[in-house]
């Protein structure tokens, strides 16, 4: 990731996630990781719909895998917004934000501070 060699650390992470998976060794660092290199891949140009099958596979592992931790669903709702901007798909991102503010306010994934709100609005062009 380092190098930004996106394919390289995209097949790391994915063994890695394949190793771990149910195993006291699984953290959704890992996941983070591996979909923070789909969404390069895809905006570098790479085939985005095969890479959008395997974020959406990976965004549901992960959702259920850090289900009970509200950061985790909070982080996972980012991936997801820069994923769909990263696309060019301003309406998914908007109804992912929607989603995740209904979680933010019912207390399963955690609040964003007003700074990071407003810097997400405005990139939706919810402002």
């Amino acid at each position: 990731m380092q190098l930004e060699d996106w394919s390289c650390a995209e097949q790391a992470y994915s063994r890695v996630i394949r190793l771990t998976r149910e195993t006291s060794h699984e953290k959704v660092e890992y996941y983070y990781d591996y979909l923070k290199c789909l969404t390069n891949m895809m905006a570098s140009g790479s085939d985005a719909s095969k890479l959008a099958d395997k974020f959406k596979r990976t965004l549901v592992r992960l959702r259920t895998f850090g289900k009970g931790n509200p950061a985790a669903i909070s982080n996972s709702f980012r991936a997801e917004i820069q994923q769909h901007l990263a696309r060019d798909h301003m309406g998914e991102a908007i109804k992912s934000w929607k989603q995740w503010n209904r979680l933010i306010k019912s207390g399963h994934a955690s609040p964003l501070s007003d700074a990071q709100k407003y810097t997400l609005k405005k990139r939706l062009g919810l402002l």
